[in-house]
């Protein structure tokens, strides 16, 4: 393996580290949220005042603007040098601190009219209330995405993947120290939460920000125009379409939960957040570092080098994501009893998440594959093929909602979302292998299948030792203690089994592992 692979391989597990502390971090956050306010209004408006910043953040921070902004910013480090991409960077950042200046004004200035009026329900009000409050995360997160993005650009991935560790923290605190001690009553508590995701953005945006400042770059406010400003707008346009449609959408599929009743959208959300933690692990780190590769192959017109690299990267995310989606559907129920049945979150909440999650846990591989190939094609700096999947994908989504939400309820809407992931994911890969003439749209099938029979031979295993597992504990200890230990014993020997198989099929999963770089 040479040095160049060696490198690639430290970074995703670099970045995957760095997410597993952001993710378990993450997890003890939820845990304490759903502990202290349960499945009531106050979480529901929290979780929807936090959403409009964040849907802000995918639009421009973390998607449209940034996969615009790394290709062009490629270029300029391959033809002009560092100093030319931190000049394009300010440039960047002037524009987007501007825009977002005015949608926070305009949106604060819109929720006011619409607090004052107390149209709705109750929690419609708080929702308003604390999205006020949260609007100034909205710039400060998606200035962190761009600082970010620039780092990647220049393989420093470490400071911006700990970006969401800051952010946790801060939330911990605000709500377990001081919103314990200091906070009268669950609307104190959420003011201090509040307060604490503001703190937790700014962490976001000034560390990555020293780090950047480290490898040379001094911030600027500048309007000056460049032909790299224009093509990052002219890439961002139909970028930001797609975003938008698919940001959108997420709206819509919240709203229409916290139409249903006022526990809705708490299940929803912890039910996505339990499946992002394996989504976010792996594929997300393989993402963050696969798409600077790919978009120095398209500035160096490697295009044999950028179909190695993607079909690669669709290995590795499948790799693991496969027996991720198993595991969770068969031990959601134990992994929701043993982590967040507390406090105000009852057993009663826990058999409300549980066909949810397992619903959700079924798309788990699909959104990781239309991720990554979203990325794929921009990297080619080709932003309206996504866009117009996307469109079809979100109104498809939008119908099957209101159709299956009144017989199905919450299970209808995590249905609807999974159905549009399939549909996407299997669209995607179909174009691009069209576009770059990949074997099988860049899926190695062989070793897919592979993936599934050793994820079969996984699921038996699990379903075998969970209840001995059990049974054996129950002489040693009791509660969560036994149902922890369980977990984990099931898991180890569920992990062995899964690369056991997997050898005895022939698998080249080491092999391919190493040549991803």
């Amino acid at each position: 393996m040479s040095k160049k692979e060696k490198k690639t391989i430290f970074q995703i597990l670099l970045v995957s580290s760095n997410t597993l502390l952001s993710r378990v971090l993450g997890l003890s956050r939820d845990m304490l949220f759903y502990a202290v306010f349960g499945v009531s209004a106050y979480a529901d408006a929290f979780i929807i005042a936090f959403t409009i910043p964040n849907l802000f953040r995918r639009l421009l921070g973390e998607g449209a603007l940034t996969s615009a902004l790394i290709p062009v910013l490629s270029d300029e480090l391959e033809e002009k040098g560092k100093q030319e991409a931190f000049r394009l960077l300010n440039a960047a950042l002037t524009r987007t601190f501007l825009a977002l200046l005015a949608i926070i004004t305009f949106a604060c200035v819109i929720l006011m009219i619409l607090y004052s009026f107390h149209i709705g329900p109750d929690r419609w009000a708080l929702g308003e209330k604390f999205s006020i409050m949260l609007m100034p995360y909205m710039l400060l997160i998606c200035l962190a995405a761009l600082i970010g993005a620039s780092l990647n650009t220049l393989h420093r991935f470490t400071a911006a993947s700990l970006g969401p560790v800051w952010l946790n923290l801060s939330m911990l605190f605000s709500l377990g120290v001081l919103g314990y001690y200091f906070g009268e009553g669950i609307h104190e508590k959420t003011i201090f939460l509040c307060c604490g995701v503001l703190f937790g953005g700014f962490l976001q945006m000034t560390i990555p920000a020293y780090f950047l400042f480290k490898q040379g770059w001094k911030p600027a406010f500048t309007l000056a125009k460049s032909d790299a400003l224009n093509k990052i707008w002219l890439l961002f346009l139909p970028g930001v379409t797609g975003a938008a449609v698919l940001q959108i959408n997420v709206f819509i599929s919240r709203g229409l939960a916290f139409y249903l009743d006022e526990s809705t959208v708490s299940i929803l959300f912890l039910a996505n957040r339990l499946t992002e933690l394996p989504l976010g692990l792996f594929s997300i780190a393989v993402m963050t570092v696969i798409f600077p590769v790919l978009a120095r192959k398209v500035s160096q017109n490697d295009t044999k080098g950028f179909a190695v690299a993607y079909e690669k990267g669709i290995f590795l995310i499948l790799l693991i994501t496969i027996p991720a989606s198993v595991g969770l559907y068969i031990l959601g129920e134990k992994i929701l009893l043993l982590l967040f049945q507390q406090g105000a979150f009852t057993v009663t909440n826990v058999n409300a998440t549980v066909s949810v999650l397992k619903i959700y846990a079924i798309g788990l591989p699909f959104y990781s594959l239309a991720g990554f190939s979203t990325k794929g094609f921009h990297a080619l700096k080709d932003m309206k093929s996504p866009v117009k999947i996307s469109c079809f994908v979100v109104l498809l989504n939008i119908a099957l909602s209101l159709i299956l939400m009144k017989p199905l309820g919450m299970n209808g809407l995590a249905l609807a979302n999974v159905i549009a992931a399939v549909i996407q994911s299997g669209w995607l890969l179909y174009k691009l292998h069209q576009k770059l003439q990949l074997s099988h749209g860049g899926l190695p099938l062989f070793e897919t299948a592979r993936m599934i029979i050793a994820s079969g031979a996984m699921a038996t295993s699990v379903i075998l030792l969970s209840p001995a597992c059990m049974q054996f504990l129950e002489e040693y200890c009791q509660g969560k203690m036994q149902l922890g230990l369980t977990i984990g014993t099931t898991i180890a020997i569920a992990v062995f089994v899964y690369f056991f198989v997997l050898k005895l099929l022939g698998s080249q999963f080491i092999k391919i592992a190493k040549k991803s770089g």
